[in-house]
């Protein structure tokens, strides 16, 4: 160690000679730069606090109770208010009988908070499943409070726990039923 630090000493001592004459003669040079223009990457608007929550848009995919689940978009506003609709169809057809559903739904959401790794929110959603097989719809609406994760640069885990006013509607029995109960979502988004 020793040896490598006197290495570099020697190595310093040498060339600072030439760093002062090379000074010297490029301080007009340096002066002339001062005053040229600032570069165009100066003009643009100031990161946010995380580059993955400076990114407004989101599609990944949620399994939600709150605001539907499946392929999900959000996009979020330059005022801390932000939106997202997801979906997704499935059905089968076997002969006469057709079975399978469809989920869509969205959600509201304005943000409290928006740190490095996280940012947290609160949330109104509704959603709603229709299911071929048993002619079956249930709806519902939902306020609750939701989070996003940083997982990696670009990638969000996104969690959210709320109450619900569900509604279930069995078409072929003519019974409607309603609840309050708990929701939840989970997803994982890239944002863009």
């Amino acid at each position: 160690m020793p040896l490598t630090l006197a290495a570099a000493l020697t190595a310093a001592q040498i060339a600072a000679p030439f760093q002062i004459a090379q000074m010297k003669t490029s301080q007009p040079a340096r002066e002339s730069r001062q005053s040229a223009p600032a570069p165009a990457e100066a003009e643009e608007e100031a990161p946010a606090s995380s580059p993955t929550f400076g990114y407004k848009n989101n599609l990944g995919a949620q399994f939600s109770t709150i605001s539907g689940s499946g392929i999900c978009y959000r996009s979020w506003l330059s005022d801390g208010f932000g939106f997202s609709v997801a979906g997704i169809p499935f059905q089968t057809t076997d002969g006469d009988k057709q079975s399978g559903f469809v989920n869509f739904g969205g959600q509201v959401m304005k943000s409290f908070y928006e740190g490095p790794m996280a940012r947290l929110y609160a949330l109104a959603g509704a959603g709603t499943g229709i299911f071929f097989d048993s002619n079956r719809q249930d709806t519902n609406v939902s306020a609750g409070l939701g989070a996003d994760y940083v997982m990696a640069p670009k990638v969000l885990l996104t969690a959210a726990i709320g109450y619900s006013q569900a509604t279930q509607n069995r078409r072929n029995e003519n019974k409607v039923s309603t609840s309050f109960e708990p929701g939840y979502t989970f997803g994982v988004f890239f944002t863009f």
